[in-house]
């Protein structure tokens, strides 16, 4: 099932795959399984194809998906198609300004290095996001021949943003981090606890 999901991306039969999990343990499970199989079928390649955990109405997946690195368009007040990053969001912000985020700090360190407090500065306001809200995209697994370990690093994923975040930012946000805090895994989470 996992090596079909892999293939169904990389062949461009599918751009999602949801795995469904019956709770958070196999969820972690899956999702770690899959990151081992796209090492071996993709080697380099590796980081087109991107595998997260989903929870949706209560129900757990492992979402595996094709990475399209693309920029986020909308049309402005005037008509014209512009990056989602030059909208004005009268929510959020007060007038005169565009939604500005910036990076301030994370804590997370070895041995929990998902298991910290991220802040990020909106419109000039520090949010703080709920706590161990990161998902690492690395896993730790044990070769099956002499139990040597393994771990491997990934992009972050947000689990959780703070209430009434903007939607628009999310993925900003997530390259934010991305961008400011060294990859996972540490291998110290022991798969989420």
């Amino acid at each position: 099932m996992l090596n079909e999901a892999i293939r169904q991306i990389i062949d461009g039969e599918e751009e999602l795959i949801l795995i469904p999990c019956n709770n958070k343990e196999q969820q972690e499970s899956i999702r770690v399984q899959m990151f081992h199989v796209r090492k071996k079928r993709l080697g380099f390649l590796s980081d087109t194809v991107g595998i997260t955990k989903f929870n949706h109405e209560g129900q757990f997946y492992v979402k595996v998906y094709k990475k399209v690195i693309t920029e986020l368009l909308t049309v402005d007040t005037d008509g014209n198609i512009v990056p989602v990053s030059h909208v004005r969001n009268p929510e959020t912000e007060e007038e005169g300004m565009s939604n500005k985020l910036k990076f301030i700090s994370y804590d997370g360190e070895y041995p929990n290095l998902c298991r910290g407090t991220l802040i990020l500065n909106l419109n000039g306001k520090d949010v703080v996001f709920p706590n161990y809200c990161l998902s690492s995209g690395g896993s730790v697994f044990f070769d099956d021949d002499d139990w040597s370990e393994n771990v491997t690093q990934g992009e972050w994923g947000i689990n959780e943003f703070p209430a009434g975040f903007p939607t628009e930012l999310q993925q900003k946000a997530i390259d934010l981090v991305n961008d400011n805090i060294q990859q996972g895994c540490c291998g110290g989470c022991g798969g989420g606890i």
